[in-house]
């Protein structure tokens, strides 16, 4: 009876661990052909939208919901991943871990109240979001599923 009782707690250590490595929200991620946000952003010179897989550091998530993080993209600049129809929330505390995360990439007119609405979400100053004028087209993520490491 010890031996059973060692043996299950030591399956529950282990899925612990598992568990607290990494964490899938939404739908399952398929980690096994995910590339890079450089990569990602080299894809798309040539189109407007693209299904992909991709992993990147973490620089920023939504505090007032999980709704969003933005991933560093390598050059000084993040790109905004949201969760599709608000369907799955992330952590709040995920900055600098590294998500992969599947959906749809596309290039993307954000418009004035949009980028002000997402500086208070991260809890940007006022002076930072009345200093925000202008609607901004970049690279963006639709994400349908995300695995935090």
């Amino acid at each position: 009876m010890k031996r059973a009782m060692s043996i299950l707690a030591l399956l529950f250590f282990v899925a612990a661990a598992t568990l607290a490595q990494s964490r899938n929200y939404g739908k399952k991620v398929d980690e096994k052909n995910a590339i890079t946000v450089q990569q990602l952003s080299k894809n798309m010179t040539d189109k407007t939208e693209l299904n992909a897989t991709v992993t990147g550091k973490v620089y920023s998530v939504c505090q007032a919901e999980g709704c969003w993080m933005k991933v560093d993209k390598g050059d000084g600049t993040a790109m905004m991943v949201t969760m599709k129809d608000h369907k799955f929330l992330l952590p709040k505390d995920i900055s600098g871990k590294t998500a992969v995360f599947t959906g749809k990439a596309t290039l993307k007119t954000t418009t004035l109240e949009m980028l002000k609405h997402y500086a208070e979400d991260e809890g940007k100053s006022p002076e930072y979001i009345a200093s925000i004028k202008d609607p901004k087209t970049e690279l963006a993520f639709e994400a349908i599923g995300v695995v935090i490491k």
